[in-house]
């Protein structure tokens, strides 16, 4: 099975950045949603439930992508775009330096990663290519 570079480092990126964001989140939920809501230098509750599940499923699929799945590309590229999205607040309106920065990383990681999963991959399309022209 030949493997595509682009998803190969998108699988490892994707896996990262998910397995750090559950770690994250996980250490911060037991807590509890009060305690969370009511401090002024973490993120809101629903902003960490949703990095929890985000952080499980993005390993499960960056599984996938490293696989060269179909589904594993799909929710990858799902799941990236939510990361952008919850990070973008994050980044001039995070209470902590902590919180801005890892905002700028999630943010930077998940556009790195939708980049080398929409990005074509030019040593499969080159070798491809002298095979099309010899069966002329």
């Amino acid at each position: 099975m030949t493997r595509s570079r682009n998803y190969t480092i998108a699988a490892v990126l994707a896996g990262l950045l998910s397995l750090a964001n559950a770690i994250v989140a996980l250490s911060l939920l037991p807590q509890g949603a009060h305690k969370i809501n009511h401090s002024s230098n973490q993120p809101p509750y629903v902003v960490i439930l949703v990095e929890v599940v985000i952080g499980l499923i993005g390993v499960v699929a960056a599984y996938g992508v490293f696989r060269s799945q179909r589904w594993g590309v799909i929710v990858t590229l799902v799941l990236m775009v939510v990361n952008v999205l919850i990070s973008l607040p994050g980044i001039p309106f995070g209470p902590t330096t902590f919180d801005k920065v890892s905002s700028v990383l999630g943010f930077v990681i998940s556009a790195a990663v939708i980049y080398f999963l929409l990005r074509r991959d030019t040593r499969r399309s080159i070798a491809a290519e002298p095979k099309a022209k010899q069966k002329v």
